[in-house]
């Protein structure tokens, strides 16, 4: 047996006996607990079932569709199975855009996700627009200061120190780390991935006095390997430090956009229950007063 067929029984056998199987209530429930599995073996027929429901149920341009095709798409990825994360991925942007216009919030992580998958494969060609974009649509709607913002501004910065692009880079994460000090605090764990991600470029150029304020320098470091960087052009990595260069920041950028998408599924599944239950209450409480009229 499953671990998950023991975590949430009592509620699980009451929704589905109640509303019957196929309702997207369940839906909800199955993408809950595929987000709680560690094992993307066991999340991915949670997710398919869901995926299932909501197409039958909600069409196959309902949004909670596109949150579906995205949590099967993010399995994938994890998997190395790229091509076929590609396809779910395209298909859940194009029904946020269809649903909510091109440029909504909701788009915008839709891009930062597709855009991730094609750093992973350094596809940065590709990367690149859908980055900016997304970041465009975040400071549109959302304001400059936004910590939605940063996030962007992290997610390109990773990708640009991944091809030497160190300016560039820095001048990202450091406004980046602007933005989370000034919204959030100075004591944030946000704010300290910031400062980490700063420290780490530092390093990898072999800047190791700049890097110093924001923690001690990893004892694995090669200063021969990160001796590049400060005057050299984006793009023309130099070769001996290339390959460890590439791998230290494929490294950082793949933990890092795992979580960008791990804490957008959660809070869109929570947010989009929570929009559900109150347009269920609001449809309950029109049928009551006409009931009684």
């Amino acid at each position: 047996m499953q671990w998950h067929s023991l975590f949430m029984p009592a509620p699980w056998r009451f929704g589905e006996q109640a509303l019957g199987p196929n309702h997207p209530d369940i839906a909800w429930s199955l993408t809950g607990l595929g987000l709680l599995c560690a094992d993307p073996a066991e999340a991915e027929p949670l997710y398919r079932r869901a995926l299932a429901i909501r197409e039958e149920a909600l069409g196959p341009d309902d949004p909670a569709v596109a949150m579906s095709l995205n949590n099967i798409a993010n399995l994938y990825e994890d998997r190395g199975r790229y091509s076929e994360a590609e396809t779910l991925y395209t298909r859940a942007l194009a029904i946020w855009e269809k649903a909510h216009g091109l440029e909504h919030p909701t788009v915008a992580f839709s891009l930062t996700n597709l855009a991730i998958l094609y750093q992973d494969q350094g596809r940065y060609t590709e990367a690149e627009p859908l980055s900016l974009r997304s970041l465009a649509i975040r400071e549109k709607v959302l304001g400059p200061d936004h910590p939605h913002v940063a996030m962007s501004l992290n997610v390109l910065a990773l990708m640009y120190a991944a091809q030497g692009c160190y300016a560039e880079a820095e001048a990202l994460h450091t406004r980046a780390l602007t933005i989370r000090e000034k919204a959030l605090g100075p004591d944030r764990p946000y704010v300290a991935e910031s400062l980490n991600n700063l420290a780490d470029l530092y390093r990898l150029q072999g800047r190791y006095v700049e890097a110093e304020p924001f923690g001690q320098a990893r004892s694995g470091d090669s200063r021969e390997g990160a001796r590049t960087g400060s005057s050299r052009g984006c793009g023309e990595p130099e070769q001996s430090s290339q390959t460890s260069t590439a791998a230290k920041v494929v490294s950082q950028r793949r933990s890092h956009c795992s979580s960008v998408r791990c804490r957008f599924e959660r809070r869109a599944w929570a947010r989009s229950s929570i929009d559900e239950r109150h347009a269920r209450n609001a449809a309950r409480s029109t049928r009551e007063k006409m009931t009684r009229t």
